[in-house]
């Protein structure tokens, strides 16, 4: 018997339904040890998926789970947007190609048809004047990108959240360290990003994300996104999928993800 069965006998007029949540988690939990090695590894995805460079054979493996495809094909600048970088299917709905030289794009031919979809781990996209995004393969010179310089700051005993949103002010993430000087004389000791996550329209707020692990295109790149305050602490904040047909990531997979907060 579950402990919470215990601690709350009026629940046990439920216990049908909790277990039935409870073993599914389970049976997830089991799924992910014998395909990826854990819930830890699984949730490590973003160094498996999208574009992962291997120095030491100078090659790039890009991978995504695609497991409803029936071919996949990369695609973007460099071949015309034709279809003449097939993936090879591996396991677990895994879909992969060896590159030497930097690709973008990403075409998936599905059971509902033919579509183009932006590589759900891109961690940069851009809109194109036809109002959709290309996601760009992101990965400037050494010289060229951003360095940590500082240590993480203490944990505070509290916090007093200062709540923001950069592309709804019309700032970059350059301009917007300007701020935090008076932010912080304010007494705020945390920052929450909420349209930091890369979205198709400035209305929404940042809610109908479109690529979940990268920055917001319109405020600068992922390098200057770096150079404001370092992640300190995570709150739990759902964002919810772009619905758009020429946006969206649904037919490749949905999940949430969690907004950081950044100390000052």
């Amino acid at each position: 018997m579950l402990g919470i069965f215990k601690d709350d006998p009026e629940l046990r007029a439920h216990e049908s339904q909790i277990m039935r949540r409870v073993n599914a988690f389970r049976g997830w939990k089991e799924q992910f040890r014998k395909a990826e090695g854990g819930i830890e590894a699984f949730a490590e995805g973003y160094k498996v998926f999208g574009f992962q460079r291997h120095e030491a054979e100078k090659k790039w493996i890009f991978t995504e789970w695609l497991p409803a495809a029936k071919r996949v094909f990369l695609v973007g600048d460099f071949n015309g947007w034709e279809k003449t970088h097939p993936l090879t299917r591996g396991e677990f709905g895994r879909w992969s190609i060896e590159l030497a030289d930097r690709r973008d794009g990403l075409r998936v031919e599905a059971d509902c048809g033919t579509f183009d979809r932006v590589p759900a781990w891109a961690k940069f996209a851009e809109k194109t004047a036809l109002n959709v995004y290309n996601g760009v393969m992101w990965e400037p010179p050494p010289i060229e990108r951003y360095v940590m310089r500082h240590a993480r700051p203490p944990r505070p005993r509290s916090l007093k959240i200062y709540e923001l949103r950069v592309a709804s002010a019309s700032c970059t993430y350059l301009e917007f360290k300007a701020f935090l000087p008076r932010i912080k004389s304010l007494g705020y000791n945390a920052l929450q990003f909420l349209d930091v996550a890369e979205h198709s329209e400035s209305r929404v707020l940042g809610r109908h994300v479109t690529s979940f692990f990268a920055a917001s295109s319109r405020c600068g790149t992922p390098d200057e996104l770096k150079e404001t305050p370092r992640p300190t602490a995570r709150v739990s904040r759902e964002r919810r999928l772009c619905e758009q047909k020429l946006d969206r990531l649904n037919a490749l997979l949905c999940f949430a993800m969690l907004c950081s907060s950044l100390l000052l």
